[in-house]
């Protein structure tokens, strides 16, 4: 007995046997699951390497505000430093911090990904990356909305770009401060902002179009009020 077919297999099946004198669309979630990622999470390593990463950067489409894409921290890949670093400061209760949250699809399993933060930084990275979250939910339904009244979104790439850096300074010139950046640099921008007005022909609809693309925009400038995260 073969196995079920997914809701993707079931339209590129229907598709293909030609089934019904109109062209179909994909369903919706099968596009958003082809939009997780514009431009795929990508890592670079901090020097010295035991300090983790120094720079994250992704784009981000509609689907990732449902996506598992991320992973948590895994104890094999915190960065090299992190065990010296919480001997020397215990009270600081360092943890390896995502440089892209999980949530975003920023990988735990990769040490490229982390960095050492005080526990007060790792809450307070969650300022910007919240907003984030929030962002893409207001994105995906800005891609429901115009979904639902026809639009064909396949080809539209409206999505957010996240970067997370660390500072480049660093606590001391010793070993284990050398691995301690003094804090995070954050950035969203939209990318491929809507032209509404090429795609949306009822004027009501397009209004509220844009007030859904507004609040997108809202959300990722909230997330640019915490540009930077001290860490200490």
């Amino acid at each position: 007995m073969s196995a079920p077919q997914t809701m993707e297999e079931r339209f590129m099946a229907e598709v293909a046997a030609g089934l019904g004198r109109r062209a179909r669309r994909p369903p919706f979630e099968v596009t958003m699951a082809s939009k997780i990622y514009f431009v795929v999470p990508a890592y670079q390593a901090a020097n010295p390497a035991a300090a983790g990463g120094c720079a994250s950067t992704v784009t981000l489409g509609p689907g990732a505000a449902n996506s598992t894409s991320g992973s948590a921290t895994a104890g094999t890949s915190i960065p090299q430093a992190l065990d010296d670093i919480r001997a020397a400061y215990p009270a600081k209760a360092f943890v390896a911090g995502h440089l892209i949250n999980a949530d975003l699809g920023g990988s735990g399993v990769v040490a490229t990904n982390l960095t050492a933060l005080t526990s007060a930084a790792n809450s307070a990275h969650k300022n910007f990356d919240n907003q984030i979250k929030y962002a893409l939910n207001a994105l995906r339904q800005t891609y429901q909305y115009l979904f639902d009244r026809g639009v064909d979104i396949t080809p539209l790439t409206f999505g957010i770009h996240v970067s997370v850096e660390t500072s480049g300074d660093y606590w001391g010139d010793d070993y284990p401060d050398s691995c301690i950046t003094t804090q995070l640099n954050c950035e969203a921008d939209l990318v491929n902002v809507l032209d509404l007005d090429e795609l949306v022909d009822n004027a009501e609809h397009r209004r509220t179009a844009q007030q859904l693309v507004d609040q997108v925009t809202a959300y990722v400038d909230a997330a640019n009020q915490t540009d930077t995260v001290p860490n200490a």
